[in-house]
């Protein structure tokens, strides 16, 4: 197994660029700043599935990233107990609690969050039978692997060049985190990270 994957930031920022570009001849990176299709580009563009299930029973575990076939573990609602479920490859499994408004942005960095695995590390985990738990509250700054896919994440959700537009054009017309936050469909402390890994605040 490689365990020595390594992307440097330019590096991501620049996968990030390419994915987004394969999306209806690249609107994503060329067309007016919005909020991306995750689901309609992870399904139709990439083949994945996206599965909901209640992964834990104390909601720790926000969702996993399944490299290829194989059995997850998740809590059985109606019969109090944990279970497993077969699960094929290229899926990624979300907890079904962030299906409510309230964990909507919560919801969509998930999504990327394991779409990010997905990308980056399934040569790491295939063939070992291992998937990627995405835990509640975790801070992965520690973990390179999560480390890459928070990255990712963030520049897919807010492509580096779309931001710096909707910065600009927004500029002095009101709470700049509240307006981006809304526009992106991402957290305000997604957006506040981001802004400041380009030095707009």
């Amino acid at each position: 197994m490689v365990t020595d994957l390594y992307f440097s930031k330019p590096a991501i920022e620049m996968i990030a660029a390419r994915e987004l570009k394969k999306y209806k001849n690249g609107i994503l990176i060329n067309g007016e700043p919005c909020a991306i299709p995750i689901e309609e580009m992870l399904e139709i563009q990439y083949g994945l599935t996206i599965e909901y299930h209640y992964l834990r029973k104390n909601g720790h575990v926000l969702g996993q990233a399944v490299f290829e076939n194989c059995y997850v573990p998740i809590y059985d609602m109606n019969k109090n107990e944990y279970t497993t479920i077969e699960v094929d490859e290229n899926t990624l499994v979300i907890d079904c609690r962030l299906l409510t408004p309230k964990y909507a942005k919560r919801l969509r960095f998930t999504i990327f969050h394991e779409f990010a695995h997905w990308l980056l590390h399934q040569e790491m985990f295939k063939h070992t039978g291992l998937s990627l738990p995405y835990i509640k509250n975790y801070s992965g700054m520690s973990d390179p692997i999560e480390r890459q896919a928070d990255m990712l994440c963030a520049a897919l959700l807010m492509p580096k060049g779309q931001l710096k537009k909707a910065y600009y054009r927004l500029s002095g017309r009101g709470d700049m985190i509240e307006q981006l936050s809304e526009l992106f469909q991402a957290s305000k402390q997604a957006v506040e990270i981001r802004l400041r890994e380009f030095n707009l605040t």
